[in-house]
């Protein structure tokens, strides 16, 4: 399933499907079904930190959110680009995170001039 916007702001989405070992796109109805029993996206939730002087700051070093919410990084402000070194067991995203099962994972953020001095947003994931 692909989703986009289109001109006038209508989101629009293509149901492809794997026929005879071909791809094909769906007609509307059968696309209409499929859409159906795909339950709707959750929010995303957005973790804002900063750099300044060498040193990462956020006010909360940890996230609750629900199982398949994305959760995406923000940084405000200026300073260097940060290393971002997510769990393995999260699913990367076209800007953000996102957990398959319930549990507790972490994100490490580093600036590249100090490796040794950065911080680790922990997120607990509910089912």
């Amino acid at each position: 399933m692909f989703s986009a916007l289109r001109k006038d702001g209508i989101r629009v989405s293509r149901v492809l499907s794997l026929e005879h070992g071909r791809l094909r796109i769906l007609d509307e109805g059968n696309a209409a079904r499929v859409l159906a029993a795909v339950p709707p996206a959750l929010p995303g939730v957005t973790w804002r930190y900063r750099t300044h002087a060498g040193v990462i700051t956020a006010q909360r070093l940890w996230l609750q959110v629900k199982l398949r919410q994305p959760v995406r990084l923000a940084l405000n402000g200026g300073g260097p680009t940060p290393v971002i070194i997510p769990d393995v067991r999260l699913d990367i995203l076209e800007q953000g995170y996102r957990a398959r099962k319930p549990g507790t994972y972490t994100i490490r953020i580093l600036l590249p001039f100090a490796p040794d001095q950065g911080i680790t947003l922990t997120i607990v994931v509910e089912s």
